[in-house]
C-alpha cells in the first residue's frame, strides 16, 4: 500500500523570478504528480465499505488493547498472543484462545443448536484432567483417569482394567447396541434390549419398583397384580395386608361372632394368621370347617397345613381345604378366641 509524495514543489517555483526557466511548468512534471496519484488511489482502501484484494497487516496488540476493534469498544477485538496464536478479548479479558491446537475458550459456552464435531472427534470440558470428556473413541480404550461418555464402534475393544477413572460407553457388537458403566477397573453396569444388569452393590436413597409398579420412599415396591415369570429363580411377588376370616361351618358360638387376620405372600407363598371368636365363646368340632375367606385361593396341589390353640393352648393341627378354608383335624372346645396360623402355596 503506497502513500503519495509530492514530486514538484510548485509552491517554490512561484518564488522564482520571472524569466527563470525553472519557474515554468512542465507537462512531464504534472505527469509525473498524476502518475503518483494514481498508483496510491489504487493501492488505498476507501474509508467506506473498503474491499482488500491483497494481504492485510495490522499490529500486535494486547489483551487490553486489541488491534482489531470495533469503534467506542476499543478493549474488545482481536490481538496476537504469540506465534500463530490469535485472541479474542472482552472488556480487555481474553475469552478465546485460537492456537494450532485447537480453541480454548474462558468462561462458560452455550449453544442453542448443540455441539456437533466430526465422528472421530472429542470434547473437553475443563481441560487437562477434567471432570468431564465426550468422545469418540476411534482404538481400543487402553487408559483414561477422567469421566468420559463416547461411542465406539464394533470394531474396537472395550479393556475395564484399564480404566482407572469412570467410562461411559454407547457402543454396538454383535448383539446389539448397549451403553456400559466402567468404574476403576471393572464392567459396573450394562444395559442392551434385554435390560439392566448390575455388578456389585446397589444401592438407593428411595424405593425401586419392578413390574410396572411405583416406587414408594423406600423397600421394593410390586405391582398390586403380579406379573407372572416363569423363571424359578425369580421373585415376582410380594405383598403384605389384612384379611378377614369368615365363620366357618365347624364353628360352636355363644354370643356374636369376630374375627382378624394378616397375611404375607412371598411368591407363590402364602402365611396367614388370625383370630376367631364369640362374644361369651367359640368352639370347633373334629374335621370340621374352622374358616374360609383366604386372601388367596390356594392351588389343588397346594394345600398347606398349620396349628391353632385357644387360650388354655389346648390345640389341634389343621389343613388349608379345597382352596379357601381352613379345617380343624381335632376339636377345640369352648373358650374366647381360638388363635390360628397356616402357610399355603397358590
Amino acid at each position: 500500500m503506497a502513500n503519495y509524495t509530492k514530486i514538484v514543489d510548485y509552491a517554490a517555483k512561484d518564488a522564482l523570478i520571472t524569466g527563470n526557466p525553472v519557474k515554468l511548468v512542465k507537462g512531464t512534471e504534472l505527469g509525473a504528480e498524476y502518475d503518483a496519484i494514481a498508483v496510491a488511489i489504487a493501492t488505498k482502501a476507501n474509508t467506506a465499505s473498503p474491499a482488500f484484494t491483497g494481504v492485510s497487516s495490522f499490529a500486535v496488540g494486547a489483551v487490553g488493547a486489541p488491534s482489531i476493534y470495533m469503534t467506542g469498544y476499543a478493549t474488545t477485538g482481536w490481538y496476537n498472543i504469540g506465534a500463530n496464536n490469535w485472541g479474542f478479548a472482552v472488556s480487555g479479558a481474553k475469552v478465546l484462545d485460537i492456537a494450532s491446537t485447537g480453541l480454548s475458550v474462558t468462561g462458560a459456552t452455550t449453544s442453542s443448536g448443540g455441539f456437533v464435531g466430526s465422528s472421530t472427534t472429542s470434547v473437553a470440558v475443563n481441560g487437562t484432567g477434567s471432570s468431564l470428556m465426550l468422545g469418540y473413541i476411534d482404538s481400543a480404550i487402553t487408559s483414561t483417569t477422567d469421566a468420559f461418555v463416547s461411542w465406539m464402534p464394533e470394531t474396537h475393544a472395550l479393556n475395564p482394567a484399564a480404566v482407572n477413572g469412570s467410562l461411559l460407553v454407547a457402543a454396538r457388537n454383535s448383539a446389539g447396541a448397549e451403553v456400559v458403566l466402567v468404574a476403576e477397573n471393572a464392567v459396573r453396569a450394562r444395559v442392551s434390549s434385554t435390560g439392566l444388569a448390575v455388578t456389585g452393590t446397589t444401592s438407593t436413597t428411595t424405593g425401586m419398583a419392578v413390574g410396572g409398579a411405583t416406587a414408594g420412599a423406600g423397600g421394593i415396591a410390586f405391582p398390586a397384580t403380579a406379573v407372572a415369570v416363569a423363571d424359578v429363580n425369580t421373585l415376582d411377588d410380594y405383598e403384605e395386608g389384612s384379611w378377614t376370616p369368615s365363620q366357618g361351618s365347624g364353628l360352636t358360638l355363644v354370643g356374636a361372632f369376630s374375627s382378624t387376620g394378616k397375611y404375607t405372600k412371598i411368591g407363590n407363598v402364602v402365611t396367614v394368621t388370625g383370630t376367631v371368636s364369640g362374644a361369651t365363646s367359640v368352639a370347633c368340632a373334629s374335621v370340621a370347617l374352622l374358616t374360609e375367606n383366604l386372601p388367596f385361593q390356594a392351588s389343588i396341589t397346594g394345600r398347606g397345613t398349620g396349628v391353632a390353640v385357644k387360650s388354655g393352648l389346648d390345640g389341634a393341627c389343621f389343613f388349608v381345604t379345597g382352596t379357601n378354608g381352613i379345617s380343624i383335624f381335632t376339636a377345640i372346645t369352648a373358650c374366647p378366641t381360638i388363635y390360628f396360623s397356616a402357610t399355603y402355596l397358590v
